[in-house]
């Protein structure tokens, strides 16, 4: 620090100072997920994390047939002795499956496994954990009670909200290297921006719900953008030069690229992106690919070892490509999560728009070009690979779920026309550009109230969760999330004004609700 960068960071108030702290960041957003009441997706495809997660504490391995096999109804499961497909659901006692789902059960050499990969749930090892701690200290309930009895919600909902702080803080940290100006005025506005994405997006209303595989992915998402816009940086200040020596800095973009394909098979496009980036952009091309294969490799070895050791298998059957089809389906699933009211990215978060012209004035720097043609492309990669599985409109859930995954790309897009909106010289009185600056910046605070008050209906009003059943299953047709006058988001208003429709729905999800 330069002897006058120090005597002004003496003279800022120490209410700033505050405003643009990493902790106070951290407590609001904590503070407001923990206290967001909506937990039910906790019951949906992440249901079995909290099993796996104690199987893993108690049981060393992620077999599931210490909890029984109606516990294990209703969710997709796989049987390694093959008597069901990997993925078959037993809806219930005497369904299809259930005689081969209670044979696996009783036999101690077969084991039934979640069918989503058990990733999700090493996060909620300290969960867990803790949760044992305190019954054994204080005498209360432990994780298997918790668990038995489906009151294990808001342990499960907390180890997810925590991993979203981190993707959270990642993208704050990211936002501190693209922004310009004084260290104050970059922390103050990386944190405005970080409560935006908090509160905006699928990271609240989704992510932060319950343990979807969406949560540790936007984590490593973050952590490669992180990475990859210090990559960019120091190219940069290099004037296009590079050290021959291995950077830490590639080398975290390796492991946690690697690591986001691996949370979401999705990613793995993503992951391909930055690696032809990184190595693009970053010269000498051998230290480079060096560092990058050293990060992803001990990430993806680490990962075959574990499934070997866990599952029996180098990748579990969740990963199969075949997953993946390009149905008639298609061009509808791309326009949806994009645009539909019930599933489309740009209802539900508008204030991502700023990624445009993010992308435009980035694009005037030459040396920042490819970052913004690879994250483009990145976002683009999303959207084809999501909307090619047959259940495109995301099942049970809020929101543009599937879509959570080109959150932080998009966020990182836009940073630079943060800059420009929020630039202390523009909104200045008696600039000539004033007048229209000042309208930027209540568009974009316009923009993500919008964007704050949709997904606070997801991470709020219970009654959001039950549209996916009433008054007609979202599985059995998915054409609902087209409906504006049926849109998800204004399901809590419907239930207000329309007193038939709350009773009828209300006995709907209490008999889809667990016991």
């Amino acid at each position: 620090m330069t002897d006058d960068a120090g005597i002004a960071a003496l003279h800022v108030p120490a209410w700033r100072r505050v405003l643009g702290s990493w902790w106070l960041l951290a407590v609001v957003v904590l503070a407001t997920y923990l206290l967001s009441p909506v937990r039910d997706a906790t019951e949906h495809d992440p249901a079995f994390v909290p099993l796996t997660a104690h199987s893993l504490v108690h049981q060393r391995d992620v077999a599931l047939d210490e909890f029984g096999a109606q516990r294990l109804l209703g969710h997709p499961i796989v049987v390694t002795d093959g008597s069901l497909d990997p993925g078959f659901v037993v809806g219930l006692v005497g369904a299809d499956g259930w005689t081969q789902l209670q044979a696996a059960v009783a036999d101690p050499d077969v084991d039934v496994l979640d069918y989503f990969p058990w990733t999700s749930a090493v996060v909620a090892v300290p969960g867990v954990l803790v949760t044992d701690l305190l019954a054994a200290v204080g005498g209360g309930p432990d994780s298997e009670e918790l668990i038995a009895e489906h009151r294990f919600a808001f342990v499960h909902t907390a180890s997810a909200s925590v991993v979203v702080l981190g993707a959270l803080l990642a993208l704050r940290a990211a936002a501190l290297v693209v922004l310009s100006g004084s260290v104050d005025r970059r922390r103050v506005l990386a944190n405005a921006v970080a409560l935006v994405v908090a509160f905006g997006t699928s990271a609240w209303s989704t992510a932060s719900r319950a343990l979807w595989q969406q949560t540790p992915s936007i984590l490593m998402l973050s952590l490669a953008l992180w990475c990859a816009v210090r990559v960019d940086a120091e190219v940069e200040a290099d004037d296009g030069g590079g050290a021959s020596r291995s950077d830490p800095w590639v080398l975290g973009l390796g492991a946690a690229a690697a690591g986001s394909a691996i949370a979401r098979p999705t990613n793995l496009a993503f992951a391909g992106i930055l690696f032809v980036w990184v190595l693009v952009r970053r010269r000498p091309t051998v230290a480079t690919l060096a560092s990058v294969l050293t990060g992803a490799l001990a990430v993806v070895g680490a990962f075959v070892v574990v499934n070997a050791v866990l599952v029996d298998r180098l990748v579990p059957a969740y990963y199969s490509a075949g997953r993946v089809q390009l149905g008639g389906w298609f061009a509808e699933a791309v326009a949806a999560n994009w645009v539909s009211p019930s599933r489309g990215l740009l209802v539900a978060s508008p204030v991502l728009l700023l990624a445009v012209p993010g992308a435009i004035v980035a694009w005037r720097d030459p040396e920042r070009r490819s970052l913004v043609v690879a994250l483009w492309t990145s976002v683009a990669a999303v959207t084809l690979s999501i909307s090619a599985f047959p259940q495109w409109w995301a099942g049970h859930s809020f929101g543009p779920r599937f879509m959570t995954e080109a959150v932080p790309q998009l966020v990182v897009l836009a940073l630079p026309a943060v800059d420009v909106v929020f630039a202390a010289d523009r909104l200045r009185a008696g600039s000539p550009r004033r007048g229209r600056s000042v309208a930027a910046a209540v568009a974009v605070v316009a923009l993500a109230a919008w964007s704050m008050a949709f997904h606070a209906t997801g991470a709020v009003a219970g009654a959001s969760g039950c549209w996916n059943r009433f008054p007609v299953d979202v599985d059995s047709d998915p054409g609902r999330i087209w409906s504006i006058a049926d849109a998800q988001v204004l399901e809590p208003v419907r239930r207000v004004l329309d007193d038939e429709r709350r009773a009828a729905q209300d006995a709907a999800c209490l008999l889809a609700a667990p016991t």
